[in-house]
């Protein structure tokens, strides 16, 4: 009998053969590539070649180098930037009139063109080109984040630990009706309008808001710790982002629909020093470090639509719980793991999951482990309540099955971490809201009792939930339990 073979079969002696004609055609290349290397060289010298290209204006450039080298064609380049430039990544330098320039040899000579910005086609670009000069000395622009961009938030800052004017530091840089109009302004769309009305206007004043409230629990931080900056010498030292993203605050109408820089965080760095002869302010001298996040940048400037924390203080200045939560904000911010090691309070989590597997009692579970009836109201959480407390029902029932009793056991916490953290709020508040994803608790467990399938109880546990919540000190589950870990062979197949 004559077997058929599987389409997988013709499937892998095709690709076997592909595979072949791939090295055979890389071979032709590369010995063209040997033979060209001693006659072509004085061709390649003909050809056009990008060396160097910015387009932005001011302090604000972006490298478009790639862009343009991709362009080019043997010895022409034809190519077109048009608003909003999406092109190359975005608008570089907002409210800006901008310039491209491109440094390029052509026939062994180097030459530099630049180009200002034109509506709708901001820039259209045909190389070689009879307005490029001769070679300058003068290297272009870097296209980086520049520092001075950030420094009104700076000053912003210093302004509001001097003076405590909270509703006058939440104006000057939340945004406004006038930052959007003022936006929409440059560059505007072909159709549609952008709804500026009192939708919009709701909503930027609900940013002021939250920004206010930051700036004054940043304050309370400081008197908390009796930190007086008033009569101080303050100096600020911003740390740009390593790279900006985009932000669309509006909804998209059509091909322009507006993109804004954005940045996720801004560090400022407060070299503080105190007035001379101020009895006991020689405390206050060092370093503080503030962080803002979630800023935009505006034709006016650089606006904040979240809010800013403490996250770095001098040696000796906080107490212990400070500088815990200081880690948790830190941690916050890039969302990494958190450990029991960083928090006091996830060990304690991790102690009342290990005491609720060893005392199964789900009253504990439910009065220790969640959120009371009431907070779980308040976070629109009543429902959910419900369903985590059923998670852990099942865990019960699945230890009952098999026979699982430690009650007379030691139960070890091993460690319990979370995957990630999130501090949602951005306004600093450790105590209420900040949120840790995909928990996991490891547990020792020593006992001398048997399971039903005649194996030990004694060994490494586990219980894993999707997320928890730090309110009033202390972590609750806000995520179901996923599941748990028992030692080989406690449970049958």
């Amino acid at each position: 009998m004559k077997t058929q073979a599987s389409p997988n079969t013709h499937y892998a002696a095709k690709m076997r053969a592909n595979h072949e004609i791939t090295k055979i055609f890389r071979t032709v290349i590369a010995l063209t590539s040997v033979l060209a290397l001693g006659s072509g060289r004085a061709c390649a010298d003909d050809l056009l070649q990008i060396d160097k290209a910015v387009c932005g204006s001011g302090n604000s450039w972006r490298d478009v180098t790639a862009f343009l080298q991709g362009k080019v064609q043997g010895d022409t380049l034809s190519a077109s930037i048009s608003q909003p430039f999406d092109e190359i990544g975005g608008d570089p330098a907002w409210g800006q009139a901008k310039n491209l320039l491109i440094d390029y040899h052509f026939k062994g000579e180097g030459y530099r063109l630049s180009i200002n910005e034109q509506y709708p086609v901001a820039f259209t670009i045909r190389l070689p080109s009879p307005e490029a000069v001769a070679p300058v000395t003068t290297s272009l622009p870097m296209a980086t984040v520049a520092k001075q961009d950030f420094a009104p938030v700076g000053e912003a800052v210093v302004q509001l630990l001097r003076s405590g004017d909270t509703a006058g530091f939440a104006k000057a840089l939340a945004p406004s009706i006038a930052d959007w109009r003022a936006a929409f302004s440059t560059n505007p769309p072909a159709e549609g309008k952008y709804p500026l009305g009192p939708d919009l206007e709701k909503l930027l004043d609900e940013e002021r808001q939250k920004l206010e409230a930051s700036a004054k629990r940043l304050l309370a931080k400081a008197a908390e710790l009796k930190l007086d900056f008033s009569g101080a010498q303050l100096e600020a030292r911003v740390i740009p982002p390593q790279r900006l993203g985009e932000s669309r605050q509006l909804p998209r109408h059509g091909e322009n629909d507006k993109r804004l820089p954005w940045a996720q965080q801004l560090e400022i760095v407060l070299a503080v020093a105190p007035s001379p002869g101020t009895p006991g302010a020689e405390r206050l001298r060092g370093e503080y470090t503030v962080r803002l996040r979630d800023l935009i940048r505006f034709p006016r400037g650089w606006r904040c639509a979240t809010g800013l924390v403490w996250v770095g203080l001098p040696p000796g200045v906080a107490d212990e719980k400070t500088q815990r939560e200081l880690v948790i904000l830190d941690r916050a911010a890039a969302q990494p793991a958190l450990t029991q090691a960083d928090d006091p309070a996830l060990a304690q989590l991790g102690e009342t999951l290990g005491r609720f597997i060893r005392t199964r009692d789900l009253k504990l579970f439910e009065d220790e482990a969640l959120l009371s009836p009431r907070e779980a109201q308040q976070e629109d959480q009543k429902g959910d309540r419900v369903e985590l407390v059923a998670a852990a029902r099942r865990v019960l029932e699945l230890m009952e099955r098999f026979a699982i009793d430690l009650s007379d056991g030691a139960v070890q916490v091993e460690s319990a971490a979370f995957q990630s953290l999130w501090e949602p709020s951005g306004t600093g508040e450790i105590e209420e809201g900040a949120q840790g994803q995909q928990l996991t608790v490891k547990l020792t467990v020593q006992s001398p009792r048997k399971s039903k399938t005649g194996v030990g109880l004694s060994g490494d546990y586990a219980l894993s939930a999707e997320g928890a919540v730090r309110k009033g000190g202390r972590w609750r589950l806000t995520g179901k339990v996923l599941g748990a870990q028992f030692p080989h062979g406690i449970l049958d197949k």
